[in-house]
């Protein structure tokens, strides 16, 4: 804590304003549109890459999470206070820190596949701030930071070895198996916890929104290859932003209406997370595949 104090410290209103910047680069609306974007117009198994990489590193996260069920700093001492704008998006347990992980694995696996070290540096430099940044606002001690980056960059190292090694081949199946599996065994064991009473259904809440994230994933990455298969190029290139905005129009629209028509329960934290993510990965596809792939000859 006494490194929180003096963090506390430093705030002025530049420095808390440039703290939240930095957090918001690792919430899950930045964290979408980038995989979108590099998903549906750059490189497609790229996109998939960040996102297996963004999707394990959070399933590993929210287990600790629910499992240590460590409270958060000014809960610990209560002498101490955060920076009030950050208190909205510090939900859940503290420890490991799920904005880190969010900005880890993202800009880490971004880095590792850009292959150029100017890249690499920026991107390390991002994740770096954003967590610092929670140290700042007074949301997440360091030892909830320095794990929550650590864990996630072992997994966007792996996932993207284990990705380039592959070379031009798809994920396949058996990658979208081990995901769903390890979805279910969170959903489960999350659920668990709340019946017996050891965790709040908020806490709940969240892993089954990862877990729910997770098996759309899957199920979109293995139909997507097996009946989709999409390309990233369009006929003109002006069509690229505009199918990114579309996409990205649609995906909130989505995200939106599902917050605002279905009650918040276990079920409809797993479902809507499910959907989101399955419309991204394959239902938006096969709308680039019919109005943005370019002609055959």
């Amino acid at each position: 804590m006494s490194l929180l104090y003096s963090l506390a410290e430093l705030r002025t209103p530049f420095v808390e304003s440039l703290a939240l910047f930095f957090t918001t680069l690792a919430e899950q609306t930045v964290a979408i549109a980038l995989v979108c974007a590099v998903y549906w117009c750059i490189d497609k198994k790229s996109g998939l890459l960040v996102g297996i990489s963004f999707l394990l590193s959070g399933l590993l996260i929210q287990g600790l999470k629910i499992t240590f069920r460590i409270s958060r700093p000014w809960v610990l001492d209560p002498d101490f206070e955060p920076a009030e704008g950050a208190l909205e998006t510090a939900t859940g347990y503290s420890f490991p820190s799920g904005h880190t992980q969010s900005a880890t694995s993202l800009y880490s696996s971004i880095g590792f596949l850009s292959k150029k070290k100017a890249a690499l540096a920026l991107c390390c430099a991002v994740f770096f701030l954003a967590g610092l940044s929670r140290m700042v606002l007074g949301v997440h001690t360091p030892l909830d930071v320095f794990v929550s980056m650590g864990l996630s960059l072992l997994i966007s190292g792996a996932v993207v070895l284990w990705g380039t090694r592959r070379g031009d081949k798809p994920l396949g199946a058996k990658p979208c198996v081990f995901m769903a599996l390890l979805c279910a065994a969170l959903s489960l064991y999350s659920l668990l916890l709340w019946k017996n009473g050891t965790i709040e259904l908020e806490y709940a809440l969240d892993s089954l929104k990862s877990a729910g994230a997770g098996l759309g994933f899957a199920l979109g990455v293995f139909l997507e290859e097996r009946y989709i298969s999409f390309k990233t190029e369009t006929a003109r290139l002006w069509q690229q932003p505009l199918k990114l905005l579309i996409g990205l129009g649609l995906t909130t629209a989505l995200r939106s209406g599902m917050k605002a028509l279905i009650p918040e329960s276990p079920m409809s934290a797993l479902l809507s997370h499910f959907l989101l993510i399955f419309f991204v990965i394959a239902i938006y596809p096969l709308i680039i595949k019919r109005f943005f792939a370019p002609k055959e000859a």
